[in-house]
């Protein structure tokens, strides 16, 4: 497998807008930083809620949980 270039937590270059988003769950809109999946880097880390978005797939990040990119270029959630 191919390693994704090395950065550290700060995704902040990945960002790319923001939108609103209706979690059902908590029951209200929450506004959301839309992230370009391929600008992500090994080390990364977002906090939810957020969006990754890339051609063909588009990952939501719940509130109350965080995602980390990982040497792979894997996207782990977690609570």
């Amino acid at each position: 497998m191919r390693r994704v270039p090395a950065g550290d937590a700060d995704s902040s270059a990945a960002i790319k807008g923001k939108r609103e988003v209706y979690f059902s769950e908590a029951g209200r809109r929450a506004s959301c930083k839309v992230y370009d999946r391929y600008k992500l880097r090994a080390g990364n880390w977002i906090d939810g809620p957020a969006i990754i978005e890339e051609a063909d797939s588009t990952v939501v990040i719940h509130p109350g949980f965080g995602a980390g990119v990982d040497a792979y270029g894997n996207i782990l959630i977690q609570e």
